[in-house]
């Protein structure tokens, strides 16, 4: 239970950090750290990557859903 609990919250943050990316990357958001401009190329590949986990997980933990036992 604690695992599957564990992967749930885990799909949340990676959804979150994938759709932060993505409207990033959207709307063409500069980010600079000192003066040092970050691309936006590379929020379109963190935005995949990210939503990618974020399907994963919840695919792990639908499967274990339907496995059925006893939940503990």
């Amino acid at each position: 239970m604690k695992a599957r609990i564990y992967v749930y919250v885990t799909g949340v943050f990676f959804g979150l950090v994938g759709i932060a990316q993505f409207i990033r990357a959207f709307f063409r958001l500069p980010i600079h750290l000192a003066a040092l401009e970050i691309p936006v190329w590379p929020s379109w590949i963190a935005s995949a990557v990210t939503l990618g986990l974020c399907v994963w997980a919840f695919s792990i933990v639908r499967s274990q859903g339907h496995k059925g036992g006893s939940g503990a």
